[in-house]
């Protein structure tokens, strides 16, 4: 399940959550850097609209993973068979 979690990074790279995070496991993590004025984008939309890209952005992405990941199982199936 994809789970997006507001952070800022600092000058050096370093990310802060904004949050507390719960994970049983060490899990991946993409980052994508927002402007730096990040309560509203340059038509004076708040971060709503933010959240309805970024949504749209996972959506695509969880497709683009699912497709990479069938692929792989369809290659492995027929490096199994030969």
């Amino acid at each position: 399940m994809l789970q997006t979690v507001e952070a800022v990074v600092d000058e050096k790279g370093r990310i802060h959550l904004l949050e507390a995070v719960e994970l049983k496991t060490v899990r991946r993590a993409f980052v994508t850097l927002l402007p730096a004025a990040a309560n509203t984008d340059s038509s004076g939309d708040s971060l709503q609209n933010l959240g309805e890209v970024l949504d749209e952005d996972l959506e695509t992405a969880s497709g683009e993973i699912a497709e990479t990941f069938r692929n792989a199982l369809e290659k492995s199936s027929l490096e199994l068979a030969d």
